[in-house]
């Protein structure tokens, strides 16, 4: 009989062990399950925030491509146009640049979209926002002229011209009479021969000719470049 006991306690101790060890096997495996979870979830987490900033990324840079500014012209211009000047019949320059700030290493007058450099010359350099940016009026305000549909420099409409007549001032792109002044937009040339702006402030029923003007004509090898030496021998003149 105690054989018998002993045994069965042996056996019933044993039996509890492996409850226990399967019990710690469990708990273990529940543990990792867990923690395994966890990670999954982190995992989840991250890729769904990654995926919630690659949209918005895309959304947004979407957004900018179809929402971009728009501007009047695709990249940086670099045009001309000339400018010619006749008041009562004498020939007028615009004023001389100012000692500073260069563009393309010389002074000029104005600003960098619309500026000259003592050659009678609208330089037109840089990104163009808006057409009207460039309008005439804005260049003689850059260069600080006054100008207006019946006005230039200290001349307007209805003052008296040496010969004792009223004048009027009239505007002509290549010989086309114009009538937008302030307004007008200078078209996109690099060479200035091809663009010539007349502003003449005349007597009333005076016709536009070579004879009855003493205006300079832009050098044959002008496009915009400088022509300091031919407004300095018309000033010194």
């Amino acid at each position: 009989m105690e054989g018998e006991k002993e045994v069965i306690a042996a056996l019933s101790s044993h039996g509890k062990r492996e409850q226990e060890k399967h019990a710690r096997e469990e708990t273990q495996k529940q543990k990792e399950s867990e923690q395994e979870l966890k990670a999954r979830r982190k995992n989840y987490l991250w890729i769904g925030i990654t995926i919630i900033v690659l949209v918005a990324f895309a959304i947004g840079v979407g957004y900018l491509y179809l929402n971009k500014p728009e501007t009047y012209t695709q990249g940086e211009v670099h045009w001309h146009a000339f400018l010619d000047i006749t008041l009562c019949g004498q020939h007028k320059d615009l004023p001389l640049a100012e000692e500073g700030d260069k563009v393309h290493g010389k002074n000029y007058r104005g600003i960098h979209l619309l500026h000259t450099h003592d050659d009678n010359t609208i330089h037109i350099e840089g990104v163009v926002q808006k057409k009207e940016d460039i309008a005439l009026g804005l260049f003689f305000d850059a260069i600080g002229v006054t100008f207006d549909k019946d006005k230039l420099f200290e001349y307007k409409n209805g003052d008296l011209c040496p010969d004792g007549k009223q004048g009027m001032l009239k505007m002509y792109v290549n010989d086309q009479p114009r009538t937008d002044f302030r307004d007008y937009v200078p078209f996109a040339v690099q060479d200035a021969r091809k663009q010539i702006i007349k502003l003449v402030f005349e007597s009333e029923g005076m016709a536009v000719t070579e004879e009855n003007q003493t205006s300079v004509q832009p050098d044959e090898n002008q496009t915009g470049a400088q022509a300091e030496e031919n407004q300095t021998t018309t000033q010194s003149s």
